[in-house]
This record gives structure tokens, sequence and C-alpha cells, in this order.
């Protein structure tokens, strides 16, 4: 049942590495950071596979993060959902835009947006393309709330719940 499941996961993943038209390398993640803090996924692909430091990673279901280290056979993702990663978001309809990182509960969200009544939970969120790192137009996640700002009144953040799977992920390009 496990080598099926896998097998149904490389298909989907092989469909959308030809789908799409940047230059892609499929890896596995091999491992995770024992912090509950940090949110760093080891990656069985490196340097020797054409890998170098801040490459997006991404699934079909949407962005994942970006290479933090790279080493010869392997790589350091850090995942989006981790505080000190980064990525230029917008949300789809309402056009706004904003950078998200990782709170401190390992979710991600956009931060310090001037309250809007554009934005609604569901609302699609992709990636701007403003951070060179995320082309413009992948999936991010979907907004599931806002949260009024207490360190920058009247700034607030706004929760999402990311496309990708982050905890399940398994393989990655």
């Amino acid at each position: 049942a496990e080598d099926a499941q896998q097998a149904q996961r490389l298909q989907a993943l092989f469909g959308f590495q030809q789908k799409y038209i940047y230059k892609t390398v499929a890896a596995q993640v091999i491992g995770a950071s024992e912090s509950d803090q940090s949110h760093l996924l080891i990656l069985d692909k490196g340097s020797a596979d054409g890998l170098k430091r801040d490459d997006a990673v991404i699934t079909p279901q949407g962005i994942v993060g970006r290479l933090r280290e790279v080493f010869q056979h392997t790589s350091l993702l850090l995942e989006i959902s981790d505080a000190t990663s980064g990525a230029g978001v917008q949300l789809q309809k309402a056009r706004l835009q904003g950078v998200l990182r990782g709170n401190a509960y390992g979710q991600p969200e956009i931060r310090d947006m001037m309250p809007d009544a554009r934005i609604q939970p569901g609302q699609v969120v992709v990636t701007s393309g403003g951070d060179q790192i995320f082309p413009h137009g992948l999936p991010v996640g979907t907004v599931e709330k806002g949260v009024s700002g207490k360190a920058h009144p009247p700034l607030g953040n706004v929760l999402i719940h990311p496309a990708g799977n982050l905890d399940a992920g398994e393989e990655v390009l």
C-alpha cells in the first residue's frame, strides 16, 4: 500500500513537473529538524544536482519553502511556516500584497496588513513574484482569518491555511 501511494504521489509530481515552465529537480524529504520552533526539512538533493541557496521548493499543491543551505548531496529546506522564512504574496481577487512568514505557532500568516473588507476567509493567496524567489502566481493557500495586530495597531495579520501539506511532504520540486 505504501509503494502504491508513493507511486501515485510521484506520478502527480512528474505530471506537474512536465507542465511547469521552469527547470525543476525532484527531491525526497529524508529528515526533519528536531525542534518544535524550527521548521526545517532535509532533502536528498544538493549542489551536485544543480540546487543552490534560496531556490524555491514547491509541490503541485503549492509552495513549501526555500533552500536555506545546500550541501553537495543534501539540502536544508526552510518551510514557509518558519518565523524566519518570507515570501511575497498577494490575495488573488483583492490584489492586496504582503509578506508571508510563519508565526510562533508554526502557521503561515501575512503580517502587518491594513484592515480591508476585501480580506475574506477562503480567499486564494498566490505568490506575488516580488521576492525574486517564488515566481508570480504559484498557489500559497487560502485566507483562514484576520487577526488584529497588538504590536502595530491598526495593522493586523492574516492567517493562511497552506495549499501544500507542510507536515506530510515526502516529494518536492
